[in-house]
């Protein structure tokens, strides 16, 4: 049940977890051995990207998974500011409350052991209503707390190792998958990734000045000075909420402009991820 100030509350799902496909599979022509190290090369790359994530991911929550579930009650209340939540307090907003989950009325931590002091309730309820939903036979599953994988992200890693985590994102650029393009004779695919794509690089050329360099090769795509130096900009720009989001998003659709247009809300979540299909070449 989830309860504030002693109301209870019928909480609706408010989001929904899709798992993105993380291989892009090309049907290509007999290759030389040359072209054959580079996919090789390729694939080292992909390998040591998908590590990464998947290293991410197990650092969230990694002793509760399949746990009872240990409490009754769910809650969300408003709170100050502690002096020891360093991220809280570079979020708070004078005369606006912050807001925290209650297991059974102790505070929720993340697993760093960090307050979770939001300023946005509506996160705080999404959370509360992850927490409120565990159970079962199978236990605590981390992998259905999206949310809380998240804010836990950003309060234990990305908060304490930002160069970090903007390093990461970055290096998803010079392959970006929406700077790649099916071979020209590959026409009705290309057609539909031209289609898909022209809108994001409009808009990062006309609202942010970014030019991206796109390639039909399986080589890296060699963007100019700028637009990478443009880039890393808006990375850098972003707080630590929206950096741990732009990661997450990245990391899911092996393309940084993709992920940033999603993060500034240029594109749905269901058109970031629904957006990948021209990406597969299966269909040639």
């Amino acid at each position: 049940m989830l309860c504030a100030l002693g109301r209870s509350f019928a909480v609706r799902p408010l989001i929904a977890v899709h798992t993105c496909p993380t291989s892009i599979v090309a049907r290509t022509s007999p290759l030389s051995s040359s072209s054959d190290a580079r996919l090789d090369a390729a694939a080292i790359m992909k390998k040591n990207q998908d590590d990464v994530a998947n290293k991410i991911r197990e650092q969230v929550h990694p002793t509760i998974k399949g746990r009872r579930r240990f409490y009754k009650e769910v809650s969300v209340r408003p709170v100050a500011a502690a002096p020891s939540s360093a991220a809280a307090a570079a979020a708070a907003v004078p005369d606006q409350p912050l807001f925290e989950v209650a297991l059974d009325g102790r505070a929720l931590r993340s697993p760093g052991r960090r307050l979770m002091h939001l300023r946005s309730e509506g996160l705080a309820w999404a959370i509360a209503a992850e927490w409120d939903a565990q159970g079962g036979p199978r236990g605590i599953n981390p992998s259905t707390m999206p949310l809380m994988s998240l804010t836990a992200t950003w309060l234990d890693q990305t908060a304490e190792a930002r160069g970090a985590v903007v390093t990461n994102v970055a290096k998803y650029l010079h392959t970006d998958t929406i700077c790649f393009y099916a071979a020209p004779e590959l026409r009705g695919l290309r057609k539909r990734q031209e289609k898909a794509f022209k809108g994001v690089h409009g808009w990062m050329a006309e609202d942010w000045g970014v030019d991206l360099a796109t390639t039909d090769s399986v080589f890296k795509v060699k963007h100019p000075p700028a637009t990478v130096g443009r880039v890393l900009a808006m990375v850098q720009a972003l707080d630590d909420a929206a950096l741990t989001a732009l990661q997450c998003a990245t990391m899911e659709t092996k393309s940084l402009v993709l992920a940033l247009a999603l993060v500034l809300r240029k594109v749905s979540r269901a058109a970031a991820s629904g957006g990948r299909a021209p990406f597969f070449q299966t269909e040639q």
